[in-house]
């Protein structure tokens, strides 16, 4: 499921056109929730906050060591 996850991480902030409608808005935390829970059991859920935290260790140090290639390289 972690994989799943990190997958859909990847669209976080990625502008979409909703269907129909026309408009654009960017791909939310709730957004990739939807397709992670579907059909689990309410207990095995994963939540918003759950979610939030684990992007931000994930997503925020690898920023935090590219950044430190990129300087190491420079």
């Amino acid at each position: 499921m972690r994989r799943v996850a990190n997958d859909l991480l990847d669209w976080h902030g990625i502008p979409i056109i909703l269907a129909g409608v026309g408009r654009r808005r960017r791909v939310t935390y709730a957004d990739i929730l939807g397709p992670v829970n579907e059909g689990r059991e309410e207990r095995d859920r994963i939540s918003y906050s759950s979610l939030w935290v684990h992007a931000k260790r994930q997503y925020d140090a690898a920023a935090m060591v590219d950044y430190g290639e990129w300087l190491y390289r420079g």
